[in-house]
């Protein structure tokens, strides 16, 4: 299994899920402006890609997602039959 996520490279995310090794695949999220790239993103997943995590507003960043974000990463999702773990409950 393979566990992607959008980090704004904060050391305790990393320290949390680094026992996952070549696992993870992390995909930087500008901790500024919030800009990722959604094709990098789609680039990154494999056969062993299984769940991506994500939270919307964004700890600590506050990026809110747009439906158009949002929409790119279900797709990509549903394209290679990988969950999205979602927390939606920071405000």
């Amino acid at each position: 299994m393979r566990l992607c996520y959008l980090t704004h490279h904060m050391k305790h995310t990393r320290d949390a899920l680094g026992w996952l090794g070549e696992y993870l695949c992390m995909l930087h999220l500008n901790h500024l402006t919030g800009h990722w790239n959604p094709e990098r993103f789609i680039n990154s997943f494999t056969a062993r890609t299984k769940a991506v995590i994500l939270n919307s507003p964004h700890n600590p960043t506050g990026k809110v997602f747009t439906k158009d974000e949002l929409e790119t990463i279900a797709g990509a999702c549903c394209r290679r039959d990988c969950i999205a773990i979602t927390d939606e409950v920071w405000f």
